[in-house]
């Protein structure tokens, strides 16, 4: 070793080895990326100095001794803005990371001379990152140093296609992310970000919290709106109350009010725009049903009734199973469509029972519906086609006539029909419930009757009027059925 009593003091131990920071655009930037994102990360961390691209003098009085990692990592060392690093100043405390950024000019000198040097010091990981792809396969390579030399880590390849090494000196993941390189916590699964990351991740949460608040403050305002006049006309814009308003009328022997019943309104795309209604969704309609039923028990303890029913609609619309039988009472508001969807379920269920196994001849029918029913109407198509030789195909449609996104059967018109079903193979024939059709008319709402409907798909078209008419028609013998 020598001694100290002869060490030149004088020395001049220059900041650059005269080379360029970086070959060319593909290195410069994730040097000064893996630096900055270093930095941050250990930013709580006083002990721990991050650096790139300065010069490490490691023998003393040798100014020649030197290298210039391009983003290195020193654990137990006190940060502080250095000209270059002399490990003779640093307690003998050489980087335990080193990430060298690869290109043409250095493959050779990164992964020979650098890599042997790295070994010597005891640099415990080394990394090397090829922004190019054109001097290491992988482009993203990670060692551990063991017994003096340096052996690859293991390199992961994540469900997205990402490959991953993970940096057990600095608790991270490296990503090789469609080419680029990217620092991961693996702890919570996040991107580190630059400074500039952060900022414009900010700024675009910023954007989107303004953007919802505007949006939050003009449904506010809508709901107001509303609200003002329903209260115009007398109504309580506020569902609860309204009903437990109304509850207030529900005494004595004969009372004022019976039963209420709570029906979506049916909107069209005839309706101006000026009244600001929106049609009922899923999510809207479960928190209807949820309302309700809290309220319903309140009702029952009350009063001994339901006193307030659901239409049927809540629950199609929810897609949600219906209430069983014994909810609906003796069906108070059978007229206002609560528990008419139950009674057509129970009547087929009972009336199925009488199915025979099998058809004389095979056959296959459409049995067209609103969309509204089709979940809740699945398991009788499932029924019916246990028969043997009987398809039943369910053609479920939404009015575009109406505008209509969910629909009941009885809105469904011509022109619906015509859109829906064209495109279909209808089989043998058409189960059309009757009503769709006016009162005592053979035509739809539209004025479409029946025969040019029957016409225009050249199909024939059975009218049915009861679940017994329609398990009649499904598996009347051929000769029965030709004559209906």
């Amino acid at each position: 070793m020598t001694s100290a009593a002869y060490l030149n003091t004088d020395i001049d131990y220059p900041e650059s080895d005269g080379k360029p920071m970086a070959e060319s655009d593909y290195q410069r930037p994730y040097i000064a990326y893996g630096t900055e994102i270093l930095n941050i990360y250990f930013a709580d961390r006083p002990n721990v100095y991050v650096s790139g691209n300065i010069l490490i003098y490691y023998e003393e009085g040798n100014p020649k001794a030197s290298v210039a990692p391009d983003v290195f990592v020193v654990l137990n060392r006190p940060k502080g803005k250095r000209r270059s690093y002399k490990v003779w100043q640093e307690n003998n405390q050489y980087p335990d990371f080193v990430l060298e950024i690869t290109s043409k000019s250095t493959v050779s000198e990164d992964q020979g001379i650098k890599r042997g040097l790295y070994a010597f010091w005891g640099v415990s990981e080394y990394f090397q990152y090829d922004p190019s792809a054109d001097y290491l396969e992988p482009p993203l390579q990670g060692y551990q140093l063991m017994n003096g030399n340096y052996f690859p880590l293991p390199a992961t390849t994540l469900p997205n296609g990402n490959l991953s090494i993970t940096s057990a000196v600095l608790g991270l993941e490296l990503h090789l992310e469609q080419g680029e390189l990217r620092f991961y916590n693996p702890v919570t699964g996040e991107k580190l970000l630059t400074h500039a990351e952060a900022e414009a991740a900010r700024q675009t949460a910023e954007t989107a919290r303004q953007a919802a608040e505007t949006a939050r403050q003009a449904a506010e305002a809508k709901a107001e709106r509303l609200a003002s006049r329903l209260r115009e006309l007398g109504i309580d814009p506020d569902l609860e109350q309204t009903l437990l308003d109304l509850a207030r009328f529900h005494s004595g022997d004969v009372p004022t009010v019976a039963s209420v019943a709570v029906v979506p309104v049916g909107l069209t795309r005839f309706r101006p725009p000026e009244d600001e209604l929106v049609p009922v969704t899923p999510e809207k309609a479960r928190e209807v049903i949820a309302q309700v039923q809290a309220l319903q028990a309140k009702f029952h303890r009350q009063f001994g009734t339901t006193f307030a029913w659901l239409a049927d609609e809540w629950f199609l619309i929810a897609q949600q199973p219906l209430p069983p039988a014994a909810h609906y009472e003796d069906y108070p508001q059978i007229g206002n469509g609560v528990g008419s969807i139950h009674q057509f379920l129970s009547q087929f269920h009972a009336a199925a029972a009488q199915l025979p196994a099998h058809v004389d001849q095979p056959r296959r029918l459409t049995w067209v519906v609103g969309n509204a029913v089709e979940y809740a109407f699945q398991p009788l198509v499932e029924r019916l086609n246990q028969v043997e030789g009987l398809t039943v195909q369910m053609a479920a449609l939404r009015s575009l006539y109406w505008g209509q996104q969910i629909t009941v059967t009885g809105l469904l018109t011509g022109e619906d029909l015509l859109q829906g079903l064209q495109p279909l193979p209808l089989g043998d024939g058409i189960l059309l419930p009757s009503l769709m059709l006016k009162h005592d008319q053979a035509c739809f709402l539209d004025d479409m009757t029946v025969e040019q409907v029957q016409e225009r798909l050249k199909t024939r078209i059975w009218l049915v009027h009861s679940v017994e008419e329609l398990l009649a028609i499904c598996v009347s013998p051929q000769e029965k059925l030709l004559r209906k």
